[in-house]
Order: C-alpha cells, then structure tokens, then sequence
C-alpha cells in the first residue's frame, strides 16, 4: 500500500446509515404466537456504512453521506 497521502487512493461511500435490531428467539412463533427474546443486540447497517468500513478495515480511507432514515 502506497503510504504517500496524496496517492492514497480515498472512497465516498454515498447511502442511507440505517439501524439494525437483532432479537433472538429459541423457536418461530405460529401466527399470532408471542415469544420472549433471549438475547437484544443492536447493530449499524446499511450498503454504504458496511463499505466504508471494510474500506477502512482494508487500510483504505472513506467517508461517509447520507441521513439516516426516519
């Protein structure tokens, strides 16, 4: 990788930052059914955050756009 700033190769990764929620359950609840979650994890997502992450991950630099969803 080339550590000269002004070649580094940058990235503007343009999307919609959204918010995951993740519940697990120990079974699929038939309809109507209600079910207690075992476990709540809350996660950020969308294409072009997960982009510009595995881009920084990778070494690489990026920004992000976008408004997040309502």
């Amino acid at each position: 990788m080339n550590t000269n700033p002004a070649l580094q190769k940058r990235s503007l990764c343009v999307g919609m930052p959204v918010r995951d929620l993740l519940f697990r359950i120990e079974t699929v609840p038939t309809r109507g059914q209600k079910v207690r979650a075992s476990h709540f994890e809350e996660l950020s997502g969308g294409h072009a955050s997960n982009a510009a992450v595995a881009i920084t991950r990778l070494g690489g630099e990026a920004r992000l756009c976008g408004f997040p969803a309502r």
